[in-house]
C-alpha cells in the first residue's frame, strides 16, 4: 500500500514539492509539522491540489500547505491507514534525519572516535597528551575535528601518526635521529613532519605540551623561529639540520663512550678554533672544558682575541644562539662546568643574554654586562625606538639596570672595547 501511495504522490509534480518541503520542515523541527508555501503553480498543479484537499485554489498566487492539513486530507482517501511520517520515510528511501538527530549522531561519532583512541593508547607515553586534548577541548582538539569532519579515516591516520611519533621519540632510547629518518620510521613518509606540513604542526604542539612552553623562551621564539623549532625537536633527540648547523669553539674536549674524540683532540693539540656541527655534538656522550669553565662571547672578533690566552675554553655564538650552541652548552652544564657570557650592549645583545640566563640560570654568570661596562664601551650608534621595544622581553634581574640605562641613553655599545677587561678577568681568576 505504501508503494502505491508514494506512486500516487510522486507522479504529480506539485506533491513532490510538498513532500520535499515537509521533509525539510521535519529536519528543522525534529517532528512532523510546519507549512510549505507553493508559488508559480500550473493549472495541472491547481487541479491536483483541489482533487486531494477538496478545496478551491484558483486565483491564488501562493498556496500554503500545512502538515496538519495534509494528514487530514489523507484520512479521506484510500490511504487513510498510512501516516505522513511513513510517506516521508518512503519518499526519502527509508531514511530521514532531523538536524538535531544529525548533530547528535556527529557528536556521538566524535566521542566514539576519541574514546577508541584513548582505549588504544591508554598505557603509552602519548596518553597524557591525548587525554589533555580530549578533556580541555583546546585548539589541538578542534584541529583534529576539522580533519575528522572531512574524512574520518584520514583523521584517524593523522592522529595515530602523531601519537605513534610521541611513543617512538628517540629520547626514549637515548639516541639521536634525523627528522626525515624519524618520520619515515613512524609514518613511512620521510617528509611527513616537514615544516609547514600538517603532521609537523600537531607534533610540534604535542612536544610543546610535554616540554612545557616556559622552556622555549618567548624572546627566542619571537626572534628566531627556526632556532626555536630546532631546539624543541632537539630536546627529544630529533635533529632537523645536523650537518649545516654548527658553532665556533676552541679548546673543548669531547668523548664518545669514554673514548676521546680524535677530531676535537687534533684541533686542540694544534690550538686551532673550528666549527663543530650538531651531528658531531649529538654523538658526544661527554664534554670537558678547561678549569671546568667556558667563556662564551657574541662576536667572532672578541673570540679571536680570547683564544690567544692559555688553557681556556671559548665559544662564539655569532649572534642569536642556534641549536648547536644550545646542544653544546647543555652538555657543558651536564659535565659540571660553568658558563661565563659576554655580549654586545644593544637590544639584540641583551635579548641573547637574557635567553641564555633564563635557560641556564645560576650555571651562567655574566661577564662585564653591567652599567659601568656599558658606559665604558658606548658608541655613537643611536638605537631606534623599534629596536628598543625589543627590550620588553628582557626579564633577567641581572640585566635590568643596564636595560633601563640603555632605554634612557638610546645608544649601542660593543664588546670589542671590553676585550682587555675580559682578559684581565681570565688572568686574575
Amino acid at each position: 500500500m505504501i508503494d502505491e501511495c508514494l506512486d500516487y504522490f510522486t507522479n504529480k509534480p506539485v506533491f513532490n514539492r510538498i513532500l520535499e518541503g515537509l521533509t525539510q520542515k521535519y529536519k528543522s523541527l525534529d517532528k512532523i509539522g510546519g507549512v510549505v508555501k507553493l508559488s508559480k503553480l500550473k493549472d495541472q498543479d491547481i487541479e491536483d491540489l483541489e482533487g486531494f484537499f477538496q478545496k478551491s485554489y484558483h486565483n491564488k498566487k501562493t498556496v500554503s500547505i500545512s502538515a496538519k492539513s495534509f494528514e487530514k486530507a489523507l484520512k479521506n482517501t484510500k490511504f487513510e491507514e498510512i501516516n505522513l511520517k511513513d510517506i516521508l520515510l518512503a519518499f526519502n528511501d527509508g531514511f530521514i534525519e532531523s538536524k538535531k538527530e544529525e548533530k547528535e549522531k556527529i557528536t556521538n561519532a566524535r566521542e566514539e572516535f576519541f574514546l577508541e583512541l584513548i582505549t588504544e593508547y591508554k598505557n603509552t607515553f602519548s596518553f597524557k597528551y591525548l587525554e589533555y586534548v580530549y578533556e580541555q577541548k583546546n585548539s589541538d582538539y578542534y584541529l583534529i575535528l576539522r580533519k575528522f569532519n572531512k574524512n574520518k579515516n584520514g583523521a584517524k591516520i593523522y592522529i595515530k601518526n602523531i601519537l605513534d611519533a610521541l611513543n617512538n621519540l628517540p629520547i626514549h632510547n637515548d639516541i639521536f635521529e634525523s627528522l626525515p629518518f624519524f618520520a619515515a620510521k613512524v609514518t613511512k613518509d620521510p617528509h611527513y613532519f616537514d615544516f609547514n606540513k600538517e603532521g609537523y604542526t600537531l607534533l610540534r604542539r604535542a612536544l610543546l605540551f610535554y616540554l612545557n612552553e616556559d622552556e622555549i623562551k618567548e624572546s627566542n621564539i619571537n626572534n628566531k623561529k627556526k632556532h626555536e623549532r630546532e631546539y624543541l625537536f632537539y630536546k627529544y633527540n630529533i635533529c632537523i639540520d645536523s650537518l649545516s648547523n654548527s658553532i665556533l669553539i676552541y679548546n673543548i674536549d669531547g668523548f664518545v663512550k669514554g673514548e676521546e674524540h680524535s677530531g676535537m683532540q687534533g684541533f686542540n693539540k694544534m690550538k686551532e678554533a673550528y666549527n663543530i656541527t650538531l651531528d658531531s655534538i649529538s654523538n658526544l656522550t661527554e664534554v670537558s672544558c678547561k678549569n671546568k669553565e667556558v667563556f662564551v662571547v657574541e662576536n667572532p672578533s672578541v673570540f679571536s682575541e680570547l683564544i690567544k690566552e692559555e688553557n681556556i675554553s671559548v665559544i662564539c655564538v655569532s649572534g642569536f644562539v642556534n641549536i648547536s650552541g644550545f646542544a653544546l652548552l647543555d652538555k657543558i652544564i651536564k659535565s659540571g662546568s660553568k658558563i661565563y657570557y659576554a655580549g654586545d650592549f644593544d637590544p639584540e645583545g641583551l635579548i641573547i643574554s637574557d635567553i641564555l640566563k633564563r635557560e641556564y640560570k645560576d650555571k651562567l654568570e655574566f661577564l662585564n654586562m653591567d652599567v659601568k661596562s656599558y658606559k665604558k664601551s658606548i658608541s655613537n650608534v643611536i638605537l631606534s625606538e623599534k629596536r628598543l621595544k625589543g627590550l620588553n622581553s628582557v626579564i633577567s634581574k641581572e640585566l635590568q639596570p643596564v636595560k633601563n640605562y640603555m632605554i634612557d641613553v638610546k645608544k649601542a655599545a660593543y664588546q670589542e672595547k671590553l676585550i682587555f677587561e675580559y682578559i684581565s678577568f681570565i688572568r686574575n681568576k
